[in-house]
């Protein structure tokens, strides 16, 4: 069996805690007895990224993430090829399983994501490879695939990563079909579309190891 590995995730946004969440003086409360107590009692959202195959087969790991995590997005389900592995055919058979065993457990999800350089489905890379897919094309597609995935689940997700990792760890544009045939306007454009296909959820740009973008003789020990 899989060894059963959850990926914690500390929401940073964290509401202030009303006046009668700050007991008297002493005042014990009870111990967390898990992870999602304990996130109820900090005001805070904690997550892991989801394998779908584990939540299906292991009994240990869906037990074990549905008792400690109030907070789940997708590892992989539903990123462009495992949406849509052929061009207008949409398999949402996963997706919706991390949809549905999130409400049942009255976890919130962040969607993870709608556009990315990597895991992309070989007909749009083939496509636009050899030429048979244009510029204009390209952002046509990319708007339906955008609309069609998140007007799929409005409502049912909070947030949403739009664009993932579009800047290289040196802060420049990273080198991307998206950026080679659109232009850097991709990225607002994706955020527009996500934001007309569900007004209400969150978006943002999920990115990595930019903290230090400065020579590396200047950043700390």
């Amino acid at each position: 069996m899989k060894p059963l590995i959850l990926a914690l995730a500390l929401v940073l946004a964290v509401p202030a805690s009303p006046a009668s969440a700050h007991p008297g003086p002493g005042h014990h409360p009870r111990p967390a007895k898990d992870l999602r107590q304990l996130s109820q009692q900090l005001h805070i959202k904690i997550g892991s990224a989801v394998d779908i195959a584990s939540l299906r087969d292991e009994p240990m790991y869906r037990k074990t993430l549905n008792r400690e995590f109030n907070h789940v997005t997708a590892e992989n389900a539903m990123k462009w090829e495992s949406v849509e592995p052929e061009r207008g055919v949409y398999t949402w058979d996963d997706a919706d399983a991390l949809v549905e065993n999130a409400r049942r457990n009255h976890q919130q999800i962040r969607g993870h994501t709608l556009l990315w350089h990597n895991q992309l489905p070989a007909w749009l890379t083939s496509g636009v490879e050899d030429g048979s897919i244009d510029a204009t094309e390209l952002r046509e597609i990319l708007r339906d695939h955008i609309t069609t995935q998140v007007r799929r689940y409005k409502g049912k997700i909070r947030a949403w990563d739009v664009v993932n990792e579009v800047v290289e760890e040196d802060g420049s544009m990273r080198q991307s079909i998206w950026l080679t045939h659109l232009g850097p306007g991709y990225i607002a454009d994706a955020f527009r579309w996500a934001h007309k296909a569900d007004p209400h959820a969150k978006l943002f740009i999920n990115d990595y190891n930019l903290e230090w973008n400065a020579p590396p003789r200047s950043r700390p020990p």
